[in-house]
């Protein structure tokens, strides 16, 4: 004859899967405590988001929220490659998941740099602004030396009084007795 059991002693039992989509629970009788929240178990399997943290009644589970991120290390690189044959499909894509993070990196380095620069679209009515006054600027300096220029090479033109013939009274040439070329 078989002997019933009570349900009561499997009260402190449950059973938790972890995935990272999900923490799937199953702790039927007993409670599980949800952010500071009591519950019945329900009968079947249910779900929790794997940020929520709770209490069975055999332990603690503490949120463990798991982001991919190719720029970070993955379960794959715990894999040594000599494992594999060289001709094997899981040789090619540990390269090309290798080749994917060093392109992700140099992503990553390039959005870095480019939020780090000043840019200045051709639409922008900065843009145009800037351009204008530089323009403008150019051109002005460009018309002022050729305006300078002109001016300091052309011959200066002077007021002069006319000239007037000498009178024969105001010039008397008188020989000196040094001058021989009159004798």
């Amino acid at each position: 004859m078989r002997e019933t059991e009570e349900i009561e002693q499997y009260s402190n039992t449950s059973q938790v899967l972890k995935t990272m989509d999900a923490n799937y629970v199953y702790c039927f009788p007993g409670e599980i405590l949800i952010q500071n929240q009591k519950y019945e178990c329900p009968l079947e399997l249910f779900k929790l988001k794997p940020k929520v943290a709770f209490r069975t009644a055999q332990q603690l589970h503490v949120p463990n929220y798991i982001s991919q991120n190719a720029t970070e290390g993955y379960a794959v690189d715990a894999v040594h490659a000599g494992h594999f044959r060289e001709d094997s499909d899981t040789i090619q894509h540990l390269a090309m998941f290798e080749q994917l993070r060093k392109e992700r990196h140099k992503l990553v380095d390039l959005q870095n740099a480019y939020k780090d620069t000043i840019s200045l679209k051709t639409s922008s009515p900065i843009f145009w602004l800037l351009t204008t006054v530089y323009i403008s600027s150019v051109g002005g300096a460009v018309v002022y030396a050729g305006v300078r220029m002109y001016f300091t090479r052309r011959i200066p033109v002077r007021a002069t009084a006319p000239r007037q013939q000498p009178n024969a009274q105001e010039f008397q040439f008188v020989p000196s007795r040094d001058d021989d070329f009159f004798s």
